[in-house]
C-alpha cells in the first residue's frame, strides 16, 4: 500500500513529542462554521512530520504549506444550516504526549461519520547505536581549519559529522 508505506517512511526518525492544547475555535476561521476544533501548538516534530507528508503525498505542494498548517483536534461537526459562531474559549495549558500516529479512514454519512483506525505507527527516538554511515569523511588539506571532505566534495566541520549518518 503506497500511502501507508509513505506514512511509515515519513514517521521514521520522528521522536515522540508533547502537544499543548491552546483554544477552541471553529473552522473555517472565517465564514460559516463547519467544525468545532481544539487548536494546538506547533512543536517542531509535528511540523517536520507535516512537511514530510506534504512533500511525499502532494505532487505540487504549496510553498506556504508549513505556514498555513493549523494543527487541531476536531471535536464536533456542525450540520447545515451552518452558522457564524466563534466560541472564543481559551483552554488551560494542558499538554499530552504523542507517542504514535494513527492513520484513520473516515466515511462521512448522513447519520454520522464512521471512523476506523487503519494503522498505528509508533514514534521512536532514533537509536544512535543503529546509525549507519552514508559515506566516508576524508581528511584533506584543502579544507581550512581541520575540516574534512565529504563524499559530495564539500568541506565540513567535524562537529557536523553526524549529518553523514542516517537511521536504517
Amino acid at each position: 500500500d503506497g500511502i501507508l508505506d509513505t506514512i511509515h517512511h515519513a514517521c521514521r526518525g520522528v521522536s515522540p513529542f508533547k502537544l499543548a492544547l491552546e483554544d477552541i475555535v471553529t473552522l473555517p476561521l472565517q465564514g460559516d462554521a463547519r467544525n468545532v476544533v481544539i487548536r494546538t501548538d506547533r512543536p517542531a516534530p509535528l511540523l517536520d512530520l507535516h512537511e514530510r507528508l506534504v512533500s511525499r503525498l502532494l505532487d505540487r505542494p504549496r510553498p506556504d504549506a508549513r505556514a498555513r498548517y493549523l494543527p487541531h483536534i476536531t471535536i464536533a461537526r456542525i450540520p447545515p444550516p451552518r452558522v457564524r459562531w466563534n466560541p472564543e474559549q481559551v483552554l488551560d495549558a494542558s499538554t499530552f504526549q504523542v507517542d504514535e500516529i494513527s492513520l484513520v479512514r473516515s466515511v462521512l454519512r448522513p447519520e454520522g461519520a464512521l471512523h476506523r483506525i487503519v494503522e498505528r505507527i509508533a514514534l521512536k527516538t532514533p537509536d544512535p547505536n543503529r546509525l549507519q554511515p552514508v559515506g566516508l569523511l576524508i581528511d584533506s588539506p584543502a579544507c581550512r581549519g581541520g575540516g574534512m571532505v565529504a563524499p559530495s566534495g564539500k568541506c565540513v566541520d567535524l562537529s557536523l559529522e553526524s549529518t553523514f549518518f542516517i537511521a536504517p
